[in-house]
């Protein structure tokens, strides 16, 4: 357990600057949540990101509650996602965090990682939400 509280209380590190924290959830955390994670850690957005998974059998980083309370905003995929950072989201507002914006990029798993194709849709949708 003090492995976990370590994890919460690095959410308000203060070294992370003060760069919007935003989490890219999909179901592995393997292609589509990092090619976003990576597209908004460049110009014209500049934010802190991290990519995790919803599905904890197969993902290579699971979400769990110290991943939404570290983030400022969310950006999932899918209603199965979004219903996923939801509880997660209620269990650390309950423990005393901010809520995070939750948005959802109604993207197919359809995609390799950082796909030409991916990346235009995927920056098409940030635009709209974070310019």
């Amino acid at each position: 357990m003090s492995i976990y509280r370590n994890r919460l209380s690095n959410v308000n590190n203060r070294f992370q600057g003060n760069f919007k924290r935003v989490l890219c959830v999909c179901s592995a955390g393997l292609l589509r949540s990092p090619t976003l994670a990576e597209i908004l850690s460049q110009p014209p957005y500049n934010f802190n990101t991290r990519a995790v998974g919803i599905a904890k059998e197969f993902a290579l980083i699971p979400i769990d509650m110290a991943h939404v309370a570290w983030a400022d905003d969310i950006v999932v995929f899918d209603i199965q996602q979004f219903d996923v950072v939801n509880e997660l989201l209620d269990c650390a507002e309950m423990n005393g965090f901010e809520r995070a914006n939750v948005h959802i990029f109604p993207v197919e798993d359809d995609y390799s990682f950082r796909d030409p194709q991916l990346v235009q849709v995927l920056k098409e949708l940030a635009t709209q939400k974070f310019c």
